[in-house]
C-alpha cells in the first residue's frame, strides 16, 4: 500500500511538472492555437516594467497588447519582438533593400529594424511593424508586413516616414503655400473589436501655410483591410483642408502610401508616367527612384514581366541606369550579384532569358 501511495505521488508530480513545462506563452496574448513563427516570445514580461531597466521597457509584451502604432523615434522605451528566421530572410524587401547573399547582412537588418507591433489576424497570419533609423543614423522610418499562418510574406508598405512631406512640397511646382514643418502626428490604429482584427487605419496631421501666411490643419484618415490572401486593400480616404498639390506629386505621395502586393502594375504604370516629368525636378525625381526601388525589391518579378510588355518605357530606362551604376552596396536591390539572382529566380525561364540577353546586349554588369 505504502508502495502504491508513493507511485501515485510520483505520477501526480510527473503530471504536474508536464502540466507547468506545457504551459503556453501565447494564451497571455491571444495566441493560443496558433504556432506562425513570426510570433516570437517576448523577452521581457514584467507588467509595468518601464519603470525597470534604465530606461529600457521590460514588458515587451506590449507588442501584441497595443493596438495603436505610434510613429515615433522613441526606441528604449518601445517593445522589442525578436526576428524570426522567417522575417529576416525578407525583412529587406520589406524595407525596400537588396537581399543580402550572407547570414552576417540578415542579422545585421534584423537587428536594426525594430519589430515594435504585431498582430494576429485572420485566424494565425500576422500584421507585424517594424520601425527603422531610430536607433541610428538615417531617416526616421515605419513599414507594416503581413505574414499567411505558414510565415510567407504577402504584403508590405510603407506606413509613414518623417520627411515624406518635405518631398512632396519640394516636388510642388509653385509656392502659393509652404509647409510648416514635419507630419506634426503620424499614427496607426488596428481595430480590436473584430474578432479578424484585419482593420487598420492611419491618420496624418499637419499644418500648412495658405497664400495669406495663416496656419491651416490639414488632416488625412486612410482606411485598409487585409483580405484572405494576405493582401492590404485601401478602402478609402478622407481629407480635411488638404491643400492643392500638383497631380504628379499628389500621385507620387499616394504611391508611397499603397501596399505593394497586387497594386503593382498600377504602381509601375504611375510611375513611369511620373518618370517622364521627373528629370527637371530633383526632389520629384529622387522620389520617383525610391519609390521603384521599393516595389522592385518587394517583387522583381512583377517588374520583368512589366518592363518585357513595356520594353521602351521610362521606366525600364531608369532600370538601366540603376543596373549600369554597378553599385557594391549590400542594401542595394540592384547590386550586380543581387539582379542576376532575381533574373535566375523568375518562374518564367523565357523572361529569364530574355532580361539575360537584352542586358548582354547593352553590356551591362561586365556580360
Amino acid at each position: 500500500m505504502k508502495q502504491l501511495t508513493i507511485l501515485l505521488t510520483c505520477v501526480l508530480i510527473t503530471m504536474t511538472s508536464i502540466q507547468a513545462s506545457a504551459y503556453d506563452w501565447r494564451e497571455k496574448y491571444g495566441l493560443q492555437g496558433c504556432d506562425n513563427p513570426i510570433f516570437t516570445r517576448p523577452n521581457h514580461e514584467v507588467e509595468g516594467g518601464r519603470v525597470q531597466g534604465a530606461g529600457i521597457n521590460m514588458n515587451d509584451g506590449e507588442a501584441y497588447q497595443e493596438y495603436y502604432i505610434g510613429f515615433s523615434s522613441e526606441w528604449h522605451y518601445a517593445p522589442k519582438l525578436y526576428v524570426s528566421p522567417n522575417e529576416a530572410a525578407v525583412l529587406p524587401r520589406v524595407l525596400g533593400m537588396g537581399c543580402p547573399l550572407d547570414h552576417e547582412m540578415l542579422n545585421y537588418l534584423s537587428s536594426v529594424a525594430l519589430k515594435f507591433n504585431a498582430k494576429r489576424i485572420n485566424g494565425c497570419s500576422a500584421l507585424v511593424a517594424y520601425r527603422l533609423g531610430a536607433n541610428g543614423p538615417g531617416e526616421l522610418k515605419q513599414y507594416l508586413a503581413v505574414y499567411n499562418e505558414n510565415a510567407t510574406l504577402t504584403d508590405a508598405m510603407l506606413m509613414g516616414t518623417a520627411g515624406l512631406i518635405d518631398s512632396l512640397f519640394a516636388a510642388q511646382p509653385h509656392g502659393d503655400y509652404s509647409v510648416s514643418g514635419r507630419w506634426w502626428n503620424i499614427s496607426g490604429k488596428i481595430n480590436d473589436t473584430i474578432p479578424e482584427h484585419n482593420e487598420f487605419t492611419l491618420e496624418f496631421s499637419n499644418y500648412y501655410k495658405n497664400a495669406e501666411g495663416k496656419d491651416v490643419k490639414w488632416l488625412m484618415t486612410r482606411y485598409y483591410h487585409v483580405d484572405p490572401d494576405g493582401h492590404i486593400i485601401i478602402d478609402k480616404v478622407e481629407q480635411e483642408n488638404a491643400p492643392q498639390f500638383n497631380e504628379r506629386a499628389l500621385e507620387l505621395f499616394e504611391l508611397h502610401l499603397t501596399p505593394l502586393a497586387g497594386y503593382e502594375e498600377h504602381i509601375l504604370n504611375t510611375l513611369n508616367k511620373l518618370q517622364l516629368g521627373a528629370k527637371q525636378n530633383e526632389a520629384l525625381k529622387q522620389e520617383v527612384n525610391s519609390m521603384f526601388t521599393r516595389l522592385y525589391s518587394f517583387n522583381p518579378q512583377a517588374f520583368y514581366t512589366w518592363g518585357k510588355a513595356n520594353p521602351k518605357s521610362s521606366l525600364v530606362g531608369l532600370y538601366f541606369e540603376q543596373v549600369r551604376k554597378r553599385s557594391y552596396e549590400f542594401d542595394d536591390p540592384f547590386f550586380p550579384l543581387l539582379v542576376d539572382k532575381d533574373i535566375d529566380g523568375l518562374n518564367d525561364k523565357a523572361l529569364g532569358k530574355y532580361w539575360k540577353n537584352l542586358l548582354k546586349s547593352k553590356k551591362i554588369n561586365g556580360r
